[in-house]
């Protein structure tokens, strides 16, 4: 059985795992990682990508002039001139570096783009809206029983503990949907 859908943070987000899974058929109902600049200057939202002629615009309607590939990084690095940036208005708020400003073009950015759309879309925000029931189940697995701070370092040990803590909260489900108990399970005992 394969699911049609994943619903995850923002690790679930990157361009590699949603190829990934797109691949077997299953779409991914996540965040889009965005990245700040570290600098505290204008972030990529302020530039606009032409995808017809392969470059950006900054807010001082300046074009990149050439670009790099970064493998490590798994994107471009779109440069703009420095005599561009040099008479800009915006320099201050932009760049600090006095070759002028690049930004960075993931390789997986139409995967983003899609992803963004589809976010923002009715379908998108209700399907994420879910993703409440599974945080709350990963909690419950993570805090309540005990999979956050494993005492073991065994791979196998490590599988068993999952394993019991998913028949747990499989008992605990159909015993909720069998007989409806009240007040319901007590997690935590209260102490005076």
């Amino acid at each position: 059985m394969t699911p049609s859908a994943v619903l995850g943070d923002t690790a679930y987000g990157h361009g590699e795992q949603r190829k990934a899974l797109a691949s077997l058929g299953i779409s991914v109902i996540a965040p889009v990682i965005t990245t700040q600049n570290p600098t505290g200057l204008y972030d990529i939202s302020h530039f606009s990508y032409d995808c017809e002629n392969d470059l950006y615009r900054c807010p001082g309607n300046k074009t990149t002039v050439w670009k790099n590939h970064n493998t490590k990084i798994e994107g471009w690095q779109y440069f703009f001139a420095k005599k561009d940036c040099k008479d800009c208005p915006f320099r201050t708020e932009c760049t600090s570096n006095q070759n002028g400003r690049s930004v960075f073009h993931s390789d997986h950015y139409e995967i983003y783009e899609l992803a963004k759309a589809y976010n923002a879309s009715e379908e998108g925000i209700r399907n994420y809206k879910l993703r409440y029931h599974v945080e709350r189940k990963n909690q419950e697995l993570k805090n309540d029983c005990g999979l956050g701070k494993v005492e073991t370092r065994s791979k196998k040990a490590i599988s068993i503990k999952a394993t019991l803590a998913g028949i747990v909260l499989n008992l605990k489900h159909t015993v909720r949907r069998l007989f409806n108990p009240s007040p319901g399970f007590i997690r935590h005992n209260r102490t005076a």
